[in-house]
């Protein structure tokens, strides 16, 4: 097979899918407006839960924090943070396992450069 025979039935292939106007529609038209248009759709659509996303306060339950009074305090008065009360058969359900709550508290530990360890 040559090089011209293939040139031959590739321009010969080439104009007749270029005669039917429903290949010119479906392979060309729609792509050149459909692609664009899902583009900034998807995107604007993405922007706009995010934007809802961090309008909307986080939920929290807290759980112990009777021996940190202090950070149950800043975080109850957290405007970005809302506390949801804790029920007696509150639980934290996983795909393969189960966890009951603890009373457990928040620690916080200061590194030892810090400015505050630096003065014990």
């Amino acid at each position: 097979m040559s090089l011209r025979n293939v040139g031959i039935v590739y321009r010969k292939e080439l104009s007749e899918a270029l005669r039917d106007r429903r290949t010119i529609v479906s392979s060309i038209l729609i792509p050149l407006f459909l692609f664009p248009l899902l583009t900034f759709g998807i995107g604007f659509a993405f922007v706009a839960m995010a934007g809802e996303a961090t309008r909307e306060p986080s939920k929290i339950m807290i759980l112990g924090g009777e021996d940190s009074p202090g950070v149950v305090q800043q975080l109850r008065a957290s405007r970005n943070l809302r506390e949801v009360p804790r029920s007696a058969d509150s639980w934290i359900s996983f795909p393969t396992k189960r966890f009951a709550p603890r009373s457990t508290s928040l620690r916080v530990s200061r590194p030892p450069w810090s400015a505050e360890s630096a003065l014990r």
